[in-house]
């Protein structure tokens, strides 16, 4: 009897995990962990087994080279999602173009220290210390001594209480990125198919950004501290007005990728589903936030700007003028 009481409880857990939490994560426990990392007398992974039970080791295991079914890549030369790419053969091919991972063996040569680091920074990095996740990455929890495995434990089986697993705070109990997901990651992208960032003071994605660029983002932009311009430093989560009027949804293609906007409305006990993602800009909303000009992971300009600055004033919608339109 007893056997039996155990069996069930394991056959109950294995259906809560598959269709209990299938808004969380799809498919059977076997794609993505293995008890043993052997099947059929072979590895599962010959530089196994690995943390976490996992069939491959680390974030590169499932989202680089051939991946995992429905894992985004991070390393794509074309059909690039949201966050660019760190592929150093055809994309990013200077280390000024890319955010540098120890996960992927990257290295950065050229910075020696964290740009905007002498802000209010809450994580400070030297050259090569940069991770996918962890104490010293950009994803999961940032607990001092975490690697990438420790700080996105857990995150892939509950992946909406945070916008793509991103967090702001170096605590156990962090505060959770305010935004929404496109399915796709924008890898097809359109003022009705894209992402929803929030440019909530202490819950937007300039702000998760702020932990590390410190003297880059809001207040400390400005020449006197929280007063609208003349600005030091291009300013984050400021509402967008030209010359005194609401800005110009007209005028500009801001929703899409090729410079997207946050929003100020997305903030504590606000629900993001579907949050302007129908095509209309809320113009009293809308603001710029760090990922208006910049990708997370690279691109093939540098900077990790989405445009290049030579070509920026070629068209009518490219670059600065996407947002600086008065200036055409």
């Amino acid at each position: 009897m007893r056997k039996l009481v155990i069996v069930l409880f394991f056959v109950s857990l294995s259906v809560f995990m598959m269709y209990g939490m299938a808004d969380a994560i799809s498919g059977v426990c076997s794609g993505c962990h293995t008890m043993h990392n052997s099947q059929d007398g072979t590895a599962v992974d010959a530089a196994g087994p690995n943390s976490l039970l996992l069939k491959a080791s680390g974030c590169p295991g499932c989202h680089t080279g051939a991946g995992v079914p429905d894992a985004p890549l991070v390393d794509k030369t074309t059909n690039l999602s949201a966050g660019g790419s760190f592929d150093i053969t055809t994309i990013a091919t200077d280390d000024s173009m890319r955010h540098d991972v120890q996960d992927i063996s990257l290295t950065e040569s050229a910075i020696t220290t964290t740009p905007g680091n002498a802000g209010d920074s809450v994580i400070t990095l030297n050259p090569n210390e940069l991770t996918c996740a962890g104490a010293k990455g950009c994803h999961g929890k940032h607990v001092t001594g975490m690697d990438s495995n420790a700080g996105i434990r857990g995150s892939h089986h509950a992946p909406n209480a945070t916008y793509r697993f991103l967090w702001i705070g170096t605590t156990a109990s962090p505060t959770a990125v305010l935004g929404e997901g496109d399915a796709d990651f924008e890898v097809t992208v359109s003022n009705t198919d894209h992402n929803v960032y929030s440019a909530h003071a202490t819950e937007g994605i300039s702000s998760f950004c702020n932990q590390c660029h410190g003297e880059f983002h809001g207040t400390l932009a400005t020449e006197t501290g929280g007063t609208v311009g003349p600005w030091k430093r291009h300013p984050t989560d400021y509402k967008l007005f030209v010359g005194g009027a609401a800005w110009d949804e007209t005028q500009t293609n801001l929703q899409a990728d090729e410079a997207p906007i946050g929003l100020v409305a997305i903030g504590a006990n606000t629900t993001t589903s579907n949050y302007y993602q129908d095509g209309t800009i809320d113009t009293t909303n809308s603001a710029v936030i760090c990922l208006s000009c910049h990708r997370a992971h690279g691109t093939a300009n540098a900077d990790l700007l989405r445009w290049t600055i030579s070509s920026a004033g070629s068209s009518a919608d490219t670059g600065c003028l996407s947002c600086h339109y008065l200036q055409r």
